[in-house]
């Protein structure tokens, strides 16, 4: 039982720093790095810095660079995540504001359409290098606010994807649309990490809200609420900052994280 067994084995070492960064100006400078599964590559991605393709060797030379295109479809990128062992990666953010008819995701900059989701080859010239997006799943009112992140689960070619709203959306690959949705969170799904050799996977929200689900029918197993605390005084007042401000996953059953209320947490799943 989550509840009983979340042992918080480092519960409350104390996260003290400097004063952070305003909230607004944070999510300026921000940007979100992931490693493929071999360790060779690895794609940053941020509103303002873009995305960028790192490949990473030993040797003068073997480290380099590739800004991946990724055209006028969102107006915001916020996570990434690779969808293949190196080439293809998938871009979630704010979706382009559409243009004409209701429904009609066509937008007349290049690669013309407007979509929450853009997988990307990026071995491909830039003019196919689309390869699959959500731009068709629902109507305009339907669609997510913004995707928050997003995570590969390579044994079932799917993308998983947490929503500002606090939905939860799989993205089959292959079929090249969304095949589930499911109100996770009642905040924005801040972090999925996929749990290997099971199937399982492990989301939190920005009220640090985690939770255990099963691949299979996005079935919750478990809950547990309320890891951090949220900030006090003026920060609280306005909705500024989230009770959580980072996390990682160490192992199929230890993710650490920190919070607002100045703790780092181990917590056993």
């Amino acid at each position: 039982d989550l509840k009983k067994a979340s042992n918080r084995e480092a519960a409350a070492m104390s996260a003290q720093g400097g004063a952070a960064a305003e909230p607004g100006e944070y999510e300026q400078r921000k940007c979100q790095l992931t490693w493929n599964l071999a360790g060779d590559r690895l794609l940053g991605v941020g509103n303002a810095t873009g995305v960028s393709l790192w490949t990473v060797g030993e040797g003068k030379g073997a480290c380099q660079v590739y800004r991946v295109p990724t055209g006028s479809a969102q107006t915001k990128v916020t996570c990434g995540c690779f969808a293949s062992p190196g080439s293809v990666v998938a871009i979630g953010g704010k979706r382009t504001e559409q243009e004409g008819v209701a429904g009609n995701s066509s937008i007349r900059a290049w690669p013309y359409v407007a979509a929450g989701i853009c997988v990307w080859d990026t071995l491909a010239p830039p003019a196919s290098a689309l390869v699959a997006h959500d731009g068709a799943a629902d109507t305009a009112s339907a669609m997510p606010t913004e995707y928050t992140c997003l995570a590969w689960a390579p044994g079932h070619h799917q993308i998983l994807c947490g929503t500002k709203a606090g939905e939860l959306r799989v993205f089959e690959l292959r079929q090249r649309r969304v095949l589930q949705r499911v109100e996770a969170h009642g905040a924005p799904v801040r972090y999925c990490f996929l749990l290997e050799g099971s199937d399982r996977f492990v989301t939190l929200s920005g009220t640090a809200e985690l939770k255990v689900w099963s691949m299979r029918g996005l079935e919750c197993l478990d809950a547990l609420p309320g890891l951090h605390s949220g900030p006090r005084g003026v920060g609280s007042v306005l909705g500024k900052a989230e009770a959580l401000t980072c996390a990682a996953l160490l192992s199929n059953v230890h993710i650490i994280t920190g919070g607002q209320d100045g703790a780092v947490l181990l917590t056993r799943i």
